[in-house]
């Protein structure tokens, strides 16, 4: 598959470098106020692999501030908990020369870090409750309009069970969140059956201490 040069644009990538040897960058799938998220494939598995597509986040990287992301997820991986926990594949760091506007136009080197990890298509903000789905024009009945709102409340079940083992898993390790909303919730299917549920974006994480008197947390 052919790299995409306007998504390797936005991603701020070449050809050439180490990250797009292995990932094809397909699309720019979500952006905030702290980088951008790409759907890519790994060129060294089939398309049909579960794990053939991976979630790439761009953040800009300033060496003067912690990245707490990066060790919480290496954290979380080396205790095997990433059954609901997104998962850290690879990270790479990128320096580029780039103009400053506000500094006369001058060159200056910054360095951006790429987070490779599993990617999910959906969100919870994407699940669809509506029975309606579940039931095709000859299935108006009442047996199967129960049997629809059933499948409806079950996605539901399912997702929040992921969800609260997810948080189970941070907490046993001492890991707060402190970001957990709709969107970083990522879910596998829009509809029953849902069974994969990650919770990502850990950029807000923090580890907890027992200290009573330190009140950073």
């Amino acid at each position: 598959m052919v790299q995409n040069k306007q998504v390797l644009q936005i991603a701020g990538l070449d050809e050439g470098d180490s990250i797009t040897q292995k990932y094809t960058l397909l699309k720019e799938v979500g952006k905030g106020a702290f980088g951008s998220v790409f759907k890519a494939l790994d060129k060294t598995k089939g398309t049909l692999n579960e794990d053939a597509f991976v979630a790439i986040k761009k953040l800009f990287y300033d060496r003067k501030y912690e990245q707490r992301e990066v060790p919480t997820l290496l954290e979380i991986r080396n205790h095997g908990l990433c059954d609901n926990i997104i998962r850290l594949k690879e990270r790479y760091l990128k320096q580029v020369e780039e103009v400053n506007p506000k500094k006369n136009m001058l060159k200056e080197t910054k360095e951006y870090l790429y987070i490779v990890t599993d990617y999910l298509p959906f969100t919870i903000c994407d699940i669809n409750v509506s029975p309606a789905i579940y039931l095709s024009k000859v299935q108006q009945n009442q047996k199967a309009v129960a049997n629809a709102r059933f499948l409806c409340l079950e996605s539901i079940r399912q997702t929040m069970y992921g969800v609260f083992k997810g948080l189970r898993d941070l907490h046993s390790i001492g890991i707060t969140h402190r970001d957990i909303k709709l969107s970083n919730i990522l879910i596998d299917n829009d509809r029953y059956p849902v069974s994969r549920v990650k919770i990502c974006d850990l950029g807000s994480s923090k580890k907890l201490i027992s200290n009573p008197n330190d009140e950073s947390t």
